[in-house]
This record gives C-alpha cells, structure tokens and sequence, in this order.
C-alpha cells in the first residue's frame, strides 16, 4: 500500500511538474510575441503623434493658405505664372 501512494505521489509531482515546464515553454512564446507587436507599435505611435502634430497645425487658417499656395492654388482674382525649365 505504501508503495502505490508513493508511486502515485511521484506521479502526481511529475505531472505537475510537466504542466509547470509547459506553462513556462507558453509563457516564452507569448513574451516573444509581445515583444514583436511593440516592436511594430513604436514606429506607429511615432508616426501617428507626427499626424496629429499635422493635423492641428492645419487647423489654423494661415497653415492652410500657406499649403494651399505651396500646392499650386490661388486666390480669387490672383493670376498664377508657371515657369517651365528649359532641358
């Protein structure tokens, strides 16, 4: 009898012993792949705080005439000259 509860308790600790070493084995993968994702996000945030730097500075009216006029565009009644390179 002493010896089935014996085998039955290293059974037991191999056992839990086994799910520990797969918990760990898990434990890696998902760090692994945590460690990709951010790798990913950080270029992502940075471009996107530089879209939104854009996007505030356009809120303001000088901002967009001047990038309008940068772009080609004219006010009414203003006479745009394109100049052509020779080659």
């Amino acid at each position: 009898m002493r010896f089935v509860l014996y085998a039955l308790t290293v059974v037991a600790v191999g056992a839990l012993a086994f799910q520990l070493y797969r918990l760990a084995v898990k434990k890696g993968e998902l760090e692994r792949e945590l460690a990709a994702i951010e790798a990913k996000i950080a270029p992502l945030a940075k471009e996107n705080g530089k879209l939104e730097n854009d996007l505030s500075s356009l809120k303001d009216s000088d901002t967009v005439l001047r990038e309008l006029r940068r772009a080609g565009y004219a006010a009414p009644g203003e006479k745009v000259y394109v100049i052509i390179p020779k080659r």
